[in-house]
């Protein structure tokens, strides 16, 4: 179906583009690690990214089951998950209700929001205190993941921002699977409450880096209005092209009467 809707979809003609023949670096497989290795803000949010991502899943995928089935309540794993779920829609919605046009201050709210829930859900007391972390950990999210979406849409060049989305998500896909293995590694050491402290300290230095680190304040809230250094224009007819010629007005050409 979703072939099917893409090829019948009309498309305006100066959105087609074809290969470069000049050779233009941006045609790289490795473009978008270029871009991000000269941008430290680019380079600060991959490691954000990166750093989160090895706290949510051995979070998810040891932590939260590991308690549950203590409990003996395995079940409320589902509940917790769609808490999270409830938390990141609407973490979303608040996000374009009130700080649209406010993104430093939902992106320190929702790294307080992480903070917060992380030492909810370390308590590892019954079930409740886990399931209020993980709404708030969702409202965090929600706050986090159309800022991050946009401020990558205006400040990449369009001729490379696939490949830096392609990136972040490799990235992640990398950073889940070490993040359980560290997790699982230090709970043949210590026991299920100190792996989860671990976690809220995970967070803190995560927290931290997001609202310390150096020029990405001014990379989030500048918006389109100062786009990157070497972004290509927005509108191109084909690779290496610049932006297309002003329309010149009929009216300056009409023959005086």
């Amino acid at each position: 179906v979703a072939a099917l809707t893409l090829a019948l979809m009309p498309l305006p003609a100066d959105v087609m583009t074809e290969p470069n023949s000049t050779g233009n670096e941006q045609d790289s497989p490795l473009a978008g690690w270029s871009v991000i290795r000269n941008s430290t803000p680019l380079v600060t949010l991959f490691a954000i990214g990166v750093g989160s991502m090895l706290l949510v899943a051995p979070l998810l995928s040891i932590l939260l089951p590991a308690h549950f089935i203590r409990l003996g309540s395995a079940s409320s794993l589902g509940i917790s998950l769609s808490m999270y779920a409830i938390g990141t829609i609407a973490g979303s919605g608040l996000y374009g209700w009130l700080f649209a046009a406010r993104r430093w201050s939902a992106w320190v709210w929702a790294n307080i929001a992480y903070v917060v829930a992380a030492a909810l859900i370390a308590t590892l007391v019954g079930a409740w205190p886990v399931f209020t972390g993980m709404l708030v950990l969702g409202l965090g999210s929600g706050l986090v993941q159309p800022i991050t979406t946009v401020a990558l849409t205006e400040n990449v060049p369009e001729a490379v921002r696939g490949r830096v989305f392609g990136a972040f998500m490799a990235l992640g896909m990398i950073a889940s699977p070490l993040g359980l293995g560290l997790m699982a590694l230090l709970l043949t050491q210590v026991d299920l409450v100190v792996g989860a402290r671990a976690l809220v300290v995970g967070w803190i230095v995560v927290a931290i880096g997001s609202v310390a680190a150096p020029g990405l304040r001014d990379y989030i809230r500048q918006g389109a209005a100062a786009p990157a250094t070497g972004a290509t224009p927005d509108r191109i007819t084909s690779w290496g092209d610049g932006p297309e010629p002003a329309e010149e007005d009929d009216a300056d050409h009409r023959p005086a009467r």
